[in-house]
Parts: C-alpha cells; sequence; structure tokens
C-alpha cells in the first residue's frame, strides 16, 4: 500500500479500516495474565469465522491466491471446533459485516488489512500455545 499508493501512515490504515467495518481480531484473553482457557478458544473460534468472511470480500481482488490461505482457516477452525467440542465450550458469535467496497482502491487496501490482520492474528495465536501462561 504504501508503494503504489502513498498510504504508509497507520493512522491513514486505521482510517481505512474504519470506513470499511473491518474490526481487529482480538486474542488478548489467550495470553499471560489474562489467559481465560474458554474465552480464549471463544477468541480463537469467532476470529477464524470471521476471517473466512474476509477472505471471501477479498477474492476479487487476490483471486486464487487466496484459495490456500481458506483452506488452511478452515482446517484450523475444524481443529479449534473440535477441540471445543471436546471441552463442551460453547461461545456466541455474531458475524462480522462483509465490508462494502466502493471503490477499487477501497478493495485493494482492504485485502492488505484483511491480510495484515490474519498475518497479526496467526502469529498471537502461535505465541499464545507456544507460551500458554505467558511463560
Amino acid at each position: 500500500m504504501c508503494g503504489f499508493h502513498s498510504l504508509c501512515n497507520e493512522d491513514e490504515l486505521r482510517i481505512i479500516q474504519r470506513q470499511l467495518g473491518l474490526r481487529s481480531t482480538p486474542l488478548d484473553r489467550c495470553q499471560g495474565v489474562n489467559f481465560d482457557r474458554e474465552e480464549c478458544f471463544g477468541q480463537l473460534s469467532r476470529g477464524l469465522k470471521d476471517f473466512l468472511i474476509l477472505i471471501s470480500s477479498a477474492r476479487p481482488i487476490l483471486h486464487e491466491k487466496l484459495d490456500r490461505l481458506d483452506v488452511d482457516v478452515r482446517d484450523l477452525l475444524t481443529n479449534v471446533q473440535e477441540e471445543m467440542d471436546s471441552q463442551a465450550i460453547s461461545v456466541p458469535y455474531l458475524p462480522q459485516e462483509t465490508p462494502q467496497y466502493q471503490t477499487h482502491f477501497q478493495r485493494k487496501a482492504g485485502a492488505f488489512l484483511i491480510i495484515s490482520d490474519i498475518t497479526d492474528f496467526m502469529l498471537m495465536a502461535q505465541n499464545a500455545f507456544r507460551y500458554p501462561f505467558g511463560g
């Protein structure tokens, strides 16, 4: 986004994120002193479900490049759901709304923000389960 559109400022990206209705996916209940098993699984499950919606919305811009990501997110969600079922964890889910892109630029910026958020989410999830109690 920075090279082609001179959109390098994080504040500008947050404005676009708000305009598109994209919300960040927290994993704060999976880390350190805030660790809560049920809430952590809930955040994982809700986040992955939201990403499936968002990946679908970005598909027109990234086409087949998202196919593998979509499969990986679905597989991870299945694993999380199976673990939640085995531990009798049930969490409510209010789906993220599909972003309404008005311009090609918004679609490109949205795809960039979605991929960036998925990357951050997956890194946080990896760290949370590597060191589940903040270790």
